[in-house]
């Protein structure tokens, strides 16, 4: 009795098997549809120099998942998106917002940004900011103020 099940056939078996799980988990990773969202940040109408802006979705998405968005605002303020890939933006619907902070305090103009960035704005939970995502391009500018 011969059988057509060799040893030497496992590894390439198990090789097939977890390429397809892999490249799977992969196109559910990236089935949210995201859209570009972009603008700049000021506090009392001055640009921030530097930090993190954070856009979690409230409701959950096509995968049943909430998502986090994050970008990086540069030295005039501005700032753009990505939740999966560099730049891809965030997905549709409404999202709690934060302003954070820069982590990595380099220069005097990041120290700055940490400094102008009122202690509300940097909690999901205590921002208030709150702000749609639509299919297409969102320009969003993030206006920030101290109370003064």
């Amino acid at each position: 009795m011969h059988s057509k099940f060799h040893l030497g056939n496992v590894p390439r078996r198990i090789a097939s098997v977890v390429a397809v799980l892999l490249l799977a988990t992969g196109c559910q990773q990236n089935a949210e549809n995201t859209h570009p969202v972009y603008g700049k940040v000021t506090v009392d109408g001055q640009s921030l120099p530097g930090g993190t802006v954070l856009f979690e979705s409230i409701s959950s998405g096509a995968t049943g998942r909430h998502h986090t968005a994050r970008g990086r605002i540069d030295g005039d303020g501005n700032y753009r998106l990505t939740t999966f890939d560099e730049d891809d933006g965030a997905i549709e619907g409404r999202h709690r917002v934060a302003v954070l902070p820069t982590q990595n305090i380099g220069d005097s103009a990041q120290l700055n940004s940490q400094s102008q960035i009122p202690g509300r704005y940097t909690s999901i939970e205590t921002s208030l900011l709150h702000f749609d995502v639509v299919a297409g391009n969102n320009e969003i500018d993030i206006a920030l103020t101290t109370g003064k």
